[in-house]
């Protein structure tokens, strides 16, 4: 009995070919849910970037009602205590009290006293898809201090579209935060395109690591200045350089936006999509994101709608304007190709081809 007792007693252990077969069956089983768990994360920072962007919009609003027009983009060209760029007019508006504690009004931008305000920004103006995080510092030039100095501060990924746009019909259209500005500030009366068919701030992220595509391509040092420190401008014009940016296109010698190849880098080589805009480069001032297949954009009454990459630049154009009487609406941002309606001979409603 004591034998048979003992016999019992004995347990067996798993071979080494049972515990093989276990960990591969685990390893299959991480593989096949990694992917899944990467769009989940991906998906969920795309919806923490729309709202970081819901921030802004409602931040606007609220200066709007307080102050009685938009803030006018540019208003720190002075310098000096009087700087005050845009997300610095914002911050009352921003539940950014911390931040706001930081800031010594009475010393210059590019002084040690605002040194640590300038390296601690609104969670809002980043977006969480951008590489590096909140550890990402930029170059920024003072006006109060040599032309050559710069200081450190840190970026903002949501930039205003500033530059005035070639509308390719003979006119010249103010951008929407800065036409008609009277003290400093944007009545919604000149935005006559209608607030939800005028876009304000887009995707401009990745700063100071410059990208072609997603490949980075070199990273800004401190000898330029760069309009998207989040104490500055933060504004970006929404077309493709180097050295005419209100081109929507690359080729200067043509002012067409529909159908144009954009070369990477100007070497003749082309990047993407016949034509496209969005998330082809960082490196000059059109949209940009981390986002898989288009970027965020915050139009006037406060919407964000996420735009496809694939848009048609001259769309983009007319939404990027306040006051040109162009026919796109918000929701022409996924527009890929002109609709039987805008056919006209076989042209786009812009005359191109």
């Amino acid at each position: 009995m004591k034998k048979i007792a003992e016999k019992k007693a004995i347990t067996r252990g798993f071979t080494l070919i049972e515990m093989l077969v276990v960990i591969v069956i685990i390893g299959i089983l991480a593989s096949l849910m990694l992917p899944a768990i990467n769009t989940a994360r991906a998906a969920a920072r795309k919806a923490q970037c729309t709202n970081h962007m819901h921030q802004i919009g409602l931040a606007m609003a609220n200066f709007e009602q307080a102050n009685g027009g938009f803030p006018k983009n540019h208003m720190n060209t002075t310098g000096g205590t009087t700087a005050r760029g845009v997300y610095m007019q914002l911050l009352p508006f921003l539940e950014a009290e911390n931040v706001m504690a930081l800031w010594d009004s009475s010393a210059s931008m590019g002084s040690d006293a605002n040194k640590a305000f300038r390296l601690t920004n609104p969670p809002c103006v980043q977006c969480p898809s951008s590489p590096g995080g909140k550890e990402r510092t930029i170059y920024y030039k003072d006006q109060t201090i040599a032309a050559t100095d710069t200081f450190q501060t840190t970026p903002s990924d949501y930039g205003m579209v500033h530059k005035r746009i070639d509308s390719n019909d003979g006119n010249s259209y103010g951008t929407p935060l800065a036409t008609g500005a009277s003290g400093g500030v944007v009545s919604i009366e000149n935005i006559t395109d209608g607030l939800s068919n005028t876009i304000f701030f887009h995707e401009h992220a990745g700063l100071p690591n410059q990208y072609w595509g997603r490949e980075k391509v070199g990273t800004l040092d401190s000898s330029g200045s760069s309009a998207y420190g989040w104490i500055g401008w933060n504004s970006s014009p929404a077309g493709h350089g180097p050295s005419n940016f209100t081109r929507w296109c690359f080729l200067e010698s043509s002012s067409a936006t529909y159908g144009m190849a954009m070369p990477k880098g100007g070497s003749g080589t082309t990047l993407g999509q016949r034509g496209q805009l969005i998330n082809i480069t960082n490196t000059t001032s059109a949209p940009y994101s981390f986002h898989p297949n288009g970027a965020n954009a915050l139009f006037a009454d406060g919407t964000v709608r996420f735009t496809n990459e694939r848009v048609l630049p001259t769309i983009y154009q007319y939404l990027s304007c306040g006051d040109d009487g162009k026919p796109a609406l918000g929701e022409n941002v996924n527009m890929i190709d002109w609709t039987d309606s805008w056919k006209t001979s076989g042209t786009a409603p812009d005359g191109t081809n």
